[in-house]
């Protein structure tokens, strides 16, 4: 397990965990609870559209599905499929993290989740259906160091 995956969240932008309830905004406290709180693969899928403000397009693309599934299950109750479960649970963490970890707010992490990243190579959520979530967690928790650096 990588040093990004060990460090607990509240430290990534030297945050202490209890502060880092306070630095949420409304926007993101809306964000972490839902995410937080949901009960199925296809409500996180709900979710990250809904709050995140994510295309379907972008979630097909982190999820390694197509957009005709993604849009399916915007419009049903049904069930995601193993090998999306896996993405999605690491698409949820990475948003989750990112929350109450960095103190990113939805804006900042929809952007960050969808521009090309040169420590990657692609955006995150490309890295993200190619397996990559450890090092797209070691990036984001680096972003989150240097916005803390700044006093960003």
């Amino acid at each position: 397990m990588s040093q990004a995956m060990q460090t607990p969240p509240g430290e990534c932008a030297g945050v202490p965990a209890s502060g880092r309830q306070a630095a949420m905004n409304q926007e993101a406290r809306a964000l972490y609870d839902a995410l937080y709180s949901t009960e199925s693969w296809v409500q996180v899928a709900k979710v990250l559209h809904r709050e995140l403000r994510l295309t379907q397009a972008e979630i097909a693309r982190g999820a390694d599905v197509t957009t005709a599934t993604v849009a399916r299950w915007l419009e049903s109750t049904d069930e995601a499929s193993v090998r999306a479960v896996g993405k999605l649970d690491d698409l949820r963490y990475a948003v989750l993290w990112m929350v109450s970890g960095c103190g990113m707010g939805p804006r900042l992490i929809r952007f960050w989740l969808t521009a090309k990243n040169p420590h990657l190579g692609q955006d995150p959520l490309g890295a993200i259906a190619a397996g990559r979530f450890e090092h797209v967690i070691e990036i984001a928790h680096a972003f989150g160091e240097a916005r803390s650096a700044t006093g960003r």
